[in-house]
């Protein structure tokens, strides 16, 4: 049996949660936790210094597959990047990062990279291959969707080629609107990026090739 708005409500309270931060949309983000949580896409665990939401995600490099042997003329390197902007109590957060999603409870995370690929841009298995690069550390972070509830991340990295015509379907945007979020697609090869990525893969590759103690 899944949690209730009410009762969801007295247990972050009990635990300390001041919901007056939550301002005028509190009941809304409480019913998005409580879908959140009977999803099974974040849990609720008592931590070290209190109640913590859990979240598991996998964070994917996506890029279009290119021979080498077909290209006539140099091809910028592009990734696939998620524009966001959430919209909440007259605040809007806004960043860029990369395509992500849940993984749900219970779920293996090469299930999740499928499922997400399929669901947010239409993508059947044939269409793309993957390689898992590795988790991150658990990251404990406040959160901007639900202030005051500390969230702790685990981030499940993996490089996803998409195949030119199936990279094609998707567009140079594509926009997700919905909960107060707006959400843009697009490919994005500015060098500053790039750099940025190209530097933060090969930072986790060496750490996931490194013998622990």
């Amino acid at each position: 049996m899944g949690v209730n708005a009410s009762q969801l409500e007295r247990d972050l309270q009990s635990h300390g949660i001041n919901l007056e931060k939550w301002g005028e949309v509190r009941e809304t983000l409480l019913h998005l936790l409580v879908a959140e949580l009977n999803e099974g896409d974040s849990t609720l665990e008592i931590g070290a210094d209190g109640l913590v939401r859990v979240v598991h995600l996998i964070v994917m490099l996506i890029r279009p597959a290119i021979k080498p042997s077909v290209q006539k003329r140099p091809v910028p390197l592009s990734y696939l990047v998620e524009r966001q902007r959430v919209y909440l109590d007259r605040r809007v957060v806004s960043g860029i990062r990369l395509p992500s999603g849940k993984i749900r409870k219970g779920e293996v995370p090469e299930s999740a990279l499928r499922r997400e690929l399929a669901e947010e841009f239409g993508l059947s298995s044939g269409d793309y291959n993957f390689h898992f690069i590795c988790v991150d550390d658990p990251i404990v972070a406040s959160s901007a969707k639900y202030p005051g509830l500390p969230t702790c991340y685990y981030l499940h990295h993996y490089k996803v080629w998409i195949q030119t015509k199936a990279a094609a379907r998707i567009g140079s945007h594509r926009t997700i609107q919905g909960h107060g979020v707006a959400i843009t697609f697009g490919w994005d090869s500015s060098t500053k990026y790039r750099a940025r990525l190209e530097r933060e893969q090969k930072e986790k590759e060496a750490e996931a090739s490194t013998p622990s103690a």
